[in-house]
């Protein structure tokens, strides 16, 4: 049986994490939604999520974290505040690294995961029989791993 935690409480100065949904993915990966909230204004920022098992879609096609954050706060470092937060959890679930997938054109979001101080593991052609290729028209993928 697959164990789903309490993320209890994920802020700092800047943002909060409001846990938004937990689901169960396809093969039982336990998997957490977050809006990110700006404490500032107390509007939604942007969202994140954390997927904490480990199957071929979460290595290297998806990772096993995702953001994303709205136009108006971009260059606030949110996103890397809210992956501090979030690493954090991720230990308390048991996890040792944290793979991520990037657009290899998405220059701000791989500033971010180097940043955190994953490291490049290298470039993928996403299969086309993939729901990363088929949902999100991403042809291809660059993998990050952050050891924690």
């Amino acid at each position: 049986m697959v164990q789903l935690f309490n993320p209890g409480v994920l802020e700092d100065e800047d943002i909060k994490l409001q846990l938004n949904q937990t689901d169960l993915l396809e093969k039982q990966v336990p998997c957490y939604f977050f809006d990110i909230i700006c404490k500032k204004d107390n509007q939604k920022a942007g969202s994140i999520c954390l997927r904490t098992k480990f199957t071929y879609e979460e290595e290297f096609l998806w990772g096993n974290m995702g953001f994303v954050v709205e136009k108006q706060y971009q260059g606030k470092r949110f996103a890397f505040k809210a992956s501090k937060l979030l690493i954090n959890f991720a230990r308390r679930c048991g996890m040792k690294q944290i793979y991520f997938t990037v657009d290899p054109t998405n220059i701000p979001s791989i500033k971010t995961i180097t940043n955190l101080g994953a490291y490049y593991l290298e470039t993928i052609d996403v299969p086309k029989d993939s729901t990363l290729y088929n949902e999100e028209k991403c042809q291809y993928c660059s993998r990050f791993c952050l050891y924690i």
